[in-house]
């Protein structure tokens, strides 16, 4: 998951995660991101924040080999805009 610092926010995510269980039931999200990949481990951040942000599409998989009665989907973030608000603890 990439991000990309904002003046008025925290960050804005660009990325997509697929096979995640629950991905399109659940209401919120725990998504670990860096700004700078050079960082390394020092550059993630932690971030919990609401599924019905705008940017945030959820995609439903259909016809897979296993796991039918579970839930998995595809979660797609565009441009999502996260408040400073939803950083878990400190970067790095």
């Amino acid at each position: 998951m990439l991000a990309r610092e904002d003046v008025d926010v925290f960050v804005v995510l660009n990325g997509v995660k697929q096979s995640v269980s629950n991905g399109t039931m659940a209401h919120w999200y725990v998504v670990f991101a860096t700004k700078d990949k050079t960082l390394k481990d020092k550059g993630i951040a932690g971030l919990v924040f609401p599924a019905d942000l705008p940017g945030i599409k959820k995609n439903r998989m259909k016809d897979k080999l296993g796991r039918r009665a579970a839930d998995t989907g595809e979660v797609v973030l565009e441009d999502v805009t996260v408040p400073r608000q939803a950083l878990v603890g400190e970067e790095g």
